[in-house]
């Protein structure tokens, strides 16, 4: 509720309708002519329904801009991907994409991204002040290794950005 009461004020126009609302359970698709989502559609537990619902229900000329992480590493000294059973696995945008026909217009690009942490607790910390997590799943972690690790990390992101617009072909 923050972000929406946020975006309104930065956004004041009239004509923005903004959403507070489960995006796997929101199906009025056909309501907007921009759909924007900024690195959350990697939350939902069944990606690949839910991006073709949201497609096939935009109407024509309207615009569907969304990013996600594609892979995630954690770095320290020589080791990579220490930390991997903290970390969601992130959907296969490729293969929705490929499933799109002559009807969508798309773009695809891959950025990455490389920050350095003094330890593995600091980029946590700095996750939760973006609002952002780590994992759906409940997974039993010993916390206790991360509190002792003092040891310099770099975290490598590889992120998906899309851009579709529904032709009227």
């Amino acid at each position: 509720k923050n972000m929406i009461f946020s975006a309104k004020k930065k956004i004041n126009l009239k004509i923005i309708i903004f959403e507070i609302s489960d995006f796997e359970a929101f199906s009025d698709f056909k309501n907007f002519n921009l759909i924007f989502s900024n690195m959350s559609l990697h939350w939902s537990l069944k990606f690949n329904t839910f991006f073709l619902k949201l497609i096939k229900s935009m109407n024509v000329n309207s615009v569907f801009i969304f990013s996600t992480p594609k892979t995630f590493t954690i770095k320290k000294s020589s080791s990579e991907n220490l930390y991997k059973n903290f970390i969601n696995e992130f959907p296969d945008v490729n293969q929705c994409l490929n499933k799109l026909n002559h009807n969508y217009f798309f773009n695809h690009k891959e950025e990455t991204i490389e920050e350095e942490f003094d330890n593995i607790l600091s980029f946590f910390k700095n996750l939760k002040k973006i609002g952002a997590n780590t994992q759906l799943k409940k997974k039993k972690i010993n916390l206790y290794k991360l509190r002792t690790d003092k040891s310099k990390i770099i975290v490598k992101y590889k992120i998906n950005l899309v851009y579709i617009k529904k032709l009227g072909i």
